[in-house]
Parts: C-alpha cells; structure tokens; sequence
C-alpha cells in the first residue's frame, strides 16, 4: 500500500494529526513530503487567519510570514520533530512555535528601523504577541474552529452531492447554517415545503433530523483526525463549540 493510500476518496480512514505529525519528521522524502502537505495545508490558512484578523497584519505581509516561517522552521530547522503529543494539542504547539518566530521577525524589523545606539527592541512592545498570552491561543482557538467548520460544512455538501441529497444540504442550510453563522432569517417549515416539494413540514422536519445526524457525524471523524485518540473527541467537540460560541 503506498504512503498515501489513506488520502484517497472522501470517505477513506484519515490520518490523525499526530499520526502526519510523525510521518513529517520522518527522514525518507518519500514519506515526509506527502505528509508535510496534508498537515500544513490544515494549518496554514487558520494562521495567516489569525495574522490578518487576530493580529491585524495586511494579508500580503501575513501570507510572506507564514511562507517564511515554513521556509525555515518547519522545512530548515524541522521543528515538528520537537512535538510531542504528551504535552498537548499540536494546534497550540504550532501556534507557539509559530508566534515566538513572529516575534523574532517583528523584532528584527524593528531593531533594523531603530538608530544603532538605541536599545534593543522589547517584547513589551508587542505584548499581544506573547505566545505564553492565553487570549492569543484563544483567539486562534476561534479561527481554527472557524475553519473547522468551514470544512465539516464541505465534507457535508460533497456527501449531500454524491448521494444525490442536495435537499439535506440545502435544508441545513436554510434552517441552520445561514441563520448560525450569517444572521440570516430561518426558512420556517412552510417555505421548506414549497421550495423543495415536500409532502408535509413533518417530512421537512425528518430531513432536517437526518442533516442534523449528518453533520454530527461528520464533525465528529473531523475532529477524530485532530486528536491523540478516542477519548479526546468529545473534549475537543466542546472546546471548538466554546470557541465558536466566543466568535458569536
């Protein structure tokens, strides 16, 4: 079976996070490239998020930072192999990581503006920057889970797609979805009716009952690929249903 063999099809058993975190330190090319791929791009847009929306870095300078920091600690200095899944998530292991090496940059670029007889550049500076800072890993917390459900919601329409459902999509969209995260004005049961040609609101009811199951499912394999083992999930479901109730 080839290294990747598990990325293939929408319903394949994925990796863990920490399972990749393994194979992307591994020292043969062949097993560390695939790997590095799949964990980064989970990764990378929620902390350019967190540059441009958290940290209020313009969007050209947030994606340079990421691309460096990739560049030399992930790729160069190969910090993954630093991670251990004992000491925790690898999301807040990555943000630390990832915010000390934004700091570094900062400071540079600020000791590089000062006159030579000045003081070097303090961290107090920029003390929203403190990888320590629990507001940071919060807010990161936040446009994690953001994303996280931003893909839970693409697994489901591609799902809903393939079995030739696009009404459990469209009703959990109109009834959930759009209200939750948009503002939008809930479709009641009588438009529900007229809009897709259901019997009854009763069955527009019970298709709502199997999105609902739909989506729980999903999230919850989504969040069995972040987490060490089985008995994080359920704590992992709470945390992002926390951070996602902050955003609100």
């Amino acid at each position: 079976m080839s290294d990747d063999s598990s990325r293939k099809g929408p319903h394949a058993l994925p990796e863990t996070r920490w399972t990749l975190v393994a194979r992307a330190a591994a020292d043969r090319t062949a097993v560390r490239v695939p790997a590095l791929d799949d964990l980064l791009s989970s990764y990378i847009p929620a902390l350019k998020a967190h540059l441009v929306y958290n940290m209020r870095m313009a969007p050209d300078r947030a994606e340079d930072m990421v691309q460096a920091f990739v560049e030399a600690k992930v790729l160069r200095e190969k910090t993954l192999e630093q991670a251990d899944q004992a000491k925790g998530r690898f999301r807040n292991f990555l943000l630390r990581v990832f915010s000390n090496y934004v700091i570094s940059q900062i400071r540079k670029e600020k000791a590089q503006k000062r006159a030579p007889e000045k003081a070097p550049v303090s961290l107090s500076e920029f003390p929203d920057m403190i990888a320590e800072d629990p507001e940071l890993e919060r807010s990161f917390d936040v446009t994690w889970a953001q994303q996280m459900l931003d893909e839970v919601c693409r697994r489901m329409r591609e799902e809903c797609e393939e079995k030739q459902r696009e009404d459990i999509w469209l009703i959990f969209e109109k009834r959930l979805v759009g209200p939750i995260l948009y503002g939008a004005e809930p479709m009641d049961y009588d438009e529900l009716v007229r809009e897709f040609g259901f019997e009854s609101p009763a069955q527009a009811s019970n298709v709502l009952i199997t999105a609902k199951r739909m989506f729980k499912r999903i999230l919850t394999n989504c969040v069995r690929e972040t987490v060490a083992n089985e008995e994080q999930v359920d704590a992992e479901i709470d945390d992002l249903k926390s951070a996602l109730l902050a955003s609100h």
